[in-house]
């Protein structure tokens, strides 16, 4: 006697001379069981999709009888969605960013949950924007970077200044530039690359950016700076010139009053020389 936890074909052992190979009588036996080893199989064995792609999905498993009830799911950004298709297989169009499908098979015994399967998809560089590296800016020198979204990793950066409308671009070809703060208004943007396209950033203003991050981290920028000190010359002049129009009076003051003096002195003296 023996277990039979599934369904197979088995050759009786009898009289130590009766196996497989001597094409004894054998036994098949048949064992009902809930949908077991269920998981999403893609139809054509790629693991790689672009954007835009249409994947066919299985959902394939061992069970008896036969699965007959098909649920997927689909977890893109953390979100789980309950997919209207409820078929064996399925055709969906991939996305950007991270796609997940799993599945359940039900028989009359049961339901079985697949794992989830992850198809790498990829895109080109998308989101492309331009900041302050943090902890890298002081009165002269700034350093940017160029930040995106992209599978596979970006192979490239460039990067460009739109000064007056006339662009230049830098041979730097790395994600961070650094830069000398001028004067005059400049626009900057990146642009990056991989094998699947090019992603350009929008046009940031120095300016606007440096007084931004000067804000978010308690410092001055150059403008601000600017404004600060004639703020603070423009103070100190007024009290300079208060001082000097106070100190005026005081002499004026002091000058009549010793007029005063002398000129209530003199009959005094006059009375004492007629004695």
């Amino acid at each position: 006697m023996f277990n039979v936890d599934k369904s197979e074909t088995y050759f009786p052992y009898i009289n130590r001379n009766c196996d497989a190979a001597n094409k004894c009588q054998t036994v098949k036996v048949q064992v009902s069981d809930s949908p077991q080893n269920v998981q999403v199989v893609i139809s054509n064995g790629r693991k790689e999709f672009i954007e835009g792609d249409n994947v066919t999905l299985s959902c394939v498993c061992d069970a008896n009888p036969a699965a007959n009830n098909f649920t997927w799911y689909n977890n893109r950004d953390k979100t789980l969605e309950l997919l209207e298709e409820q078929g064996r297989s399925i055709t969906v169009t991939v996305g950007r960013g991270r796609e997940t499908f799993s599945c359940a098979a039900g028989n009359p015994l049961g339901i079985g949950n697949s794992n989830a399967l992850e198809l790498q998809v990829l895109y080109p560089p998308k989101n492309v924007t331009v900041s302050i590296l943090d902890g890298n800016l002081d009165l002269t020198n700034v350093t940017l970077i160029c930040t995106c979204f992209a599978r596979p990793a970006v192979k490239n950066y460039t990067w460009y200044r739109d000064r007056q409308g006339q662009v230049t671009t830098f041979e730097e070809q790395s994600a961070e530039i650094t830069i000398n703060i001028g004067p005059e208004k400049e626009l900057y943007f990146c642009s990056a690359t991989n094998q699947l396209g090019v992603g350009f950033s929008s046009h940031v203003d120095l300016q606007h950016l440096l007084e931004s991050s000067s804000y978010k981290h308690g410092l001055l920028s150059p403008t601000a700076l600017v404004s600060y000190c004639v703020g603070v010359i423009g103070i100190l002049s007024i009290l300079l010139i208060v001082c000097c129009i106070w100190r005026r009076r005081n002499i004026q003051s002091s000058s009549s009053k010793q007029k005063s003096n002398r000129d209530n002195s003199k009959p005094t003296e006059d009375i004492y020389m007629n004695c």
